[in-house]
């Protein structure tokens, strides 16, 4: 199993299942290598792979997973598994271009293919004193949540297809400050409600 770069992914959870039914037949942990191996019968797998904890270098550093499409198994097989994680570098800045630092850029996305394969994954990272970040994701489309310290706004893109290492920038928003009052019956106010707004 490999991550960015082709570094190897130890302690990462390797199982197959049966195609048809998807029944859990043999899982097996990887060694430092990256190396794993599996006792199987012939037939048709799908097979998944996830990480131990901690979370290894090389992949995304909050969670991923990922599932293979069927593949048929009838003899002694070697099937690497290489993590479709891409490099996001860039810069936060501010309004008037100064660059912020201490700002989480988060990212989460995931991407389906044929035979029930798929992978997700997220990851984050903050930036430095230069307002620089770099984070691991996985390849395909991902939601990418920036979060400064207040007064600062968050900002969230959506729908940012990845398919390899690449740098994006972000520009925070000017705050807009929404106020207001919860009523209930007879104009009663109501004390102690969690208002929150979403993408």
């Amino acid at each position: 199993v490999r991550g960015h770069g082709g570094v190897t992914i130890g302690n990462a959870l390797v199982r197959a299942r049966d195609a048809a039914t998807f029944t859990l037949i043999a899982e097996a942990r990887t060694n430092e290598a990256g190396e794993y191996e599996l006792s199987l019968g012939a037939g048709n797998y799908q097979f998944e792979v996830f990480p131990g904890f901690p979370l290894p270098a090389g992949a995304p550093n909050v969670t991923w997973q990922q599932r293979t499409r069927q593949t048929s198994i009838t003899g002694s097989t070697t099937l690497d598994f290489d993590l479709p994680v891409a490099k996001l570098t860039g810069e936060v800045t501010d309004s008037n271009g100064a660059p912020v630092p201490g700002v989480r850029v988060a990212g989460e996305g995931n991407a389906f293919g044929e035979g029930n394969a798929f992978h997700t994954a997220r990851g984050a990272s903050e930036t430095d004193a230069s307002g620089r970040y770099e984070l691991l994701l996985f390849t395909g489309s991902n939601t990418i949540v920036v979060t400064p310290t207040s007064p600062l706004g968050t900002l969230v893109e959506s729908g940012v297809t990845i398919t390899g290492d690449t740098t994006r920038n972000f520009t925070l928003p000017v705050v807009t400050t929404v106020s207001g009052q919860v009523r209930g019956h007879g104009g009663v106010t109501i004390g102690n409600a969690l208002v929150r707004a979403r993408d």
